[in-house]
């Protein structure tokens, strides 16, 4: 069985309404990869952008949306989709690395309102 980036999404939802700081911390982490899964499903039909050697999946997915070439039609949202997912992984960072830092529910609030800021721009992205 197979699962698709909108159930990283909804798995956050539930674990964000626990009313605990590790499900405050398991929401951001999931729901950031639910933006990573989603930004995946688009970027290779995108117009190709340079992307730095050496660089992980992630921030190679954040550089192939921010560095878009300025041709491409939807630049502005592409590159918009690229900085949300940035911010959005800075917030999965300090969730499942930076456990002596308190975590509150506003910060996986905050990062479960920049998902549908995301995902609406990824929706663009995805019409042909």
């Amino acid at each position: 069985m197979s699962v698709s980036p909108l159930d990283f999404h909804h798995a956050a939802q539930g674990m964000c309404g626990e009313g605990s700081e590790i499900g405050y911390r398991n929401a951001s982490s999931r729901v950031y990869y639910a933006a990573y899964h989603l930004g995946l499903s688009v970027v290779d039909a995108l117009p190709s952008a340079p992307v730095k050697n050496d660089v992980g999946v992630h921030e190679e997915l954040i550089q192939r949306l921010t560095k878009i070439p300025n041709s491409f039609v939807h630049v502005m949202v592409a590159r918009s989709a690229g900085h949300l997912l940035a911010q959005m992984r800075k917030s999965r960072v300090k969730a499942d690395y930076k456990i002596t830092d308190g975590f509150s529910d506003q910060e996986a609030e905050l990062q479960l309102e920049l998902f549908s800021k995301y995902s609406q721009k990824i929706e663009i992205l995805a019409k042909p």
